[in-house]
């Protein structure tokens, strides 16, 4: 499909234009004549957007007037296609004000003016392209006619297309082909082989058995704190403590009745027995809360640096937008000086033309006395052609003084977008620091409002410990009684205050020999989270193994459409991370460079060449190309374009040309 005639209205700064369009088309001239402003009119009135994608329709309003209706008609060899663009103004009940309420497009195709959603699905189909992807975010008609589009596309919406067009890899396929991929088969499946949906799952198994193991490790670490005695300690403590027992056994031959100091006495050791295992439990508790609390800790302290890196992105982010704000005012502040100084220079342009134009010939007639003839005819001649090409040479300053004036306008309205749009984003930043810093405040006084504590003895205990005292001293006051021999209880109870440091002996050999085993089955729980650890970590690897074999088996599909012209990346290292993230990007032709990174020559002839191979694919007409700046491309390069579109594109070109001025060439 050709487009033979354009015809453009009040289109930025271009009043009116008409062109008759050949195979090749170069608007060619200095800058700032329209070159690009023609193309964009072009490019806005067939795709709906800008070149860069977005749709500030209110720039396309001229400066002057921007009530004018701005207007693009183009005439191709099968239909013809006009699009108005104007501002929408309405009266206010009760009054004569007008008011602007909006703007208003309307389509006319084959000069029948069409409804807007009628007229876009219709030209979908005189192009050729509607109904030929399911991709909603992907512009078809674009990428057929724009060399950028795809490339500078978002990637993963490319690669969605990318699918589409050559065909998706059978997921069931990769795995019954590649069997060291049956661990993670089932998980994926599941997924629905969302792979980011899996590795996160994998990932999620991996912090957990992390965090356990820090949590049991931190168990293990309290129940170590109580040390086993010697073993040479532990036998003179049995041995001393079977001594002791005989002397008392002893001591205790040939005494009376004694069946009350007996049962006072069985009473006393059930007491001290009972004081001392509540206070080994409360010791061990006491110790594993300690764990604990050193475990939260270094939860706590992992949870701050978090919060700090968190603080300083938020400060970053708050410091770049606050940046970006104060370039812009300062922006805004230069453009509004130099708008000053282009109205005042204008106006002087505007003083000195009149003065000028008011100018009287300074020379006077000088004329011959005999015959009449002025003589200094010539001289007069001379001044006035110099006082003409002073006028000239003023109402050209002028123009030019008031185009760049138009321009600066323009930017300035440009600048003070943008300021409110950076504005929206410094609140949302400042809000996120304070976040920031209220997480970073409350984790940091958390960490401080946790502590390990001293061992405090239990008030049962303690009143235990009360128990045992009070029956001692009962039991006493009985031997007092059931003795008139005091000597051999005396005797006793010296026996029996012998036996308190080898019985803490075997008390603590007993808690160490508790805390052995319990630290036994902590490590068993510790082998087996190690063991789900590793199990995770490979079933990560996998399901990247699958991503790669998938996208491996995907390349042939892409190079069946697209040949080994141009090569598409679809996984990159991460070399920070130490693995390798998931794109989408073209080469340009016959090189392995990125497309983003090739040079402006090299992007459009691939650009053009991928363009062609998705119309080939989809049995899809030439349409125009539509792109900026083909000085890019010397002329043995724009010959050598693999195409027979038309081309439509701009080029600086003030030597041969002083204005805007449109060579157009048939055939190649």
């Amino acid at each position: 499909m050709k487009l033979n005639r354009v015809t453009i209205d009040n289109f930025r700064n271009i009043g009116h234009a008409e062109y008759n369009l050949e195979d090749i088309n170069i608007f060619q001239g200095p800058n700032r004549q329209g070159k690009t402003n023609t193309i964009l009119a072009i490019y806005w009135a067939i795709t709906d957007f800008l070149m860069d994608g977005s749709s500030d329709y209110a720039s396309f309003k001229p400066l002057d007037d921007t009530k004018k209706k701005v207007s693009v008609e183009l005439e191709f060899d099968t239909f013809k296609f006009k699009k108005e663009f104007y501002e929408k103004w309405t009266k206010t009940r009760g009054s004569e004000e007008e008011t602007m309420t909006g703007h208003n497009t309307d389509y006319y195709i084959d000069d029948i003016k069409t409804k807007v959603t009628d007229a876009k699905k219709e030209l979908m189909q005189k192009f050729g392209v509607d109904g030929k992807t399911d991709i909603a975010k992907f512009d078809l008609l674009r990428a057929v006619m724009d060399p950028y589009y795809l490339a500078k596309n978002d990637w993963k919406v490319t690669r969605q297309f990318i699918i589409e067009l050559v065909g998706d890899v059978e997921n069931a396929a990769v795995i019954n082909e590649n069997p060291e991929l049956e661990p993670v088969a089932n998980r994926l499946a599941q997924d629905w082989y969302d792979t980011d949906k899996s590795k996160k799952f994998y990932k999620q198994q991996i912090k957990n058995s992390n965090e356990d193991i820090t949590r049991l490790e931190g168990q293990i670490e309290g129940l170590q704190m109580v040390k086993d005695v010697s073993s040479e300690d532990l036998q003179a403590a049995q041995a001393e403590i079977e001594n002791i027992d005989t002397a008392i056994t002893n001591t205790k031959v040939g005494k009376k009745d004694t069946s009350i100091s007996d049962a006072l006495q069985k009473e006393l050791t059930e007491l001290q027995q009972q004081a001392l295992d509540m206070e080994t439990a409360e010791r061990t508790k006491h110790n594993a809360q300690n764990a604990s609390v050193r475990e939260e800790r270094a939860i706590i302290q992992n949870k701050i640096a978090a919060a700090q890196r968190a603080k300083d992105e938020a400060r970053n982010e708050t410091i770049k937008v606050e940046n970006e704000l104060a370039d812009i005012d300062m922006q805004t502040n230069r453009t509004t000086l130099e708008i000053a100084d282009k109205e005042k220079r204008i106006e002087r342009l505007r003083t000195e033309y009149i003065a000028t134009k008011n100018q009287a010939i300074q020379t006077e007639e000088v004329a011959c006395p005999n015959c009449g003839h002025i003589l200094n005819q010539e001289a007069i001649e001379a001044e006035k052609q110099r006082h003409n090409q002073r006028l000239e040479q003023l109402a050209a300053d002028g123009k030019t003084a008031t185009l760049e004036l138009q321009n600066l306008q323009f930017k300035l309205k440009e600048l003070q977008e943008r300021s409110r749009e950076i504005e929206l984003k410094q609140a949302p930043a400042r809000a996120e620091l304070n976040r920031a810093n209220e997480n970073l405040q409350a984790c940091e006084n958390y960490y401080r409002a946790i502590s390990e504590r001293p061992y405090v003895v239990s008030i049962e205990l303690s009143n235990l410990k009360s128990a045992v005292n009070a029956k001692q001293a009962e039991l006493q006051n009985q031997r007092l009684i059931e003795s008139q021999d005091t000597s051999m209880h005396d005797t006793i109870a010296r026996l029996q205050a012998q036996k308190e440091l080898p019985q803490q002996t075997l008390n603590q050999h007993h808690a160490f020999t508790a805390n052995q085993q319990q630290i036994g089955k902590i490590k068993e729980q510790i082998t087996a989270e190690q063991k789900n650890l590793v199990t995770c970590e490979q079933a990560v690897a996998l399901v990247e193994r699958f991503i790669q074999l998938k996208l491996q088996a995907f390349q042939a599909r892409i190079e069946s459409v697209f040949g080994t012209k141009v090569h598409f990346t679809l996984i990159e290292n991460n070399i920070k991370e130490g693995s390798w993230n998931e794109v989408c990007y073209p080469s340009v032709c016959d090189k392995e460079t990125p497309f983003l990174n090739g040079s402006g020559s090299e992007q459009i002839i691939a650009g053009i060449y991928i363009a062609e191979c998705i119309k080939k694919k989809l049995g899809i007409e030439d349409l125009p190309f539509i792109f900026d700046e083909c000085d890019k491309l010397d002329t043995q390069s724009l010959k050598a374009l693999e195409t027979n579109a038309q081309i439509i594109t701009t080029k600086v070109n003030d030597v041969q040309h002083k204005k805007l001025t449109l060579v157009a060439k048939k055939g190649r």
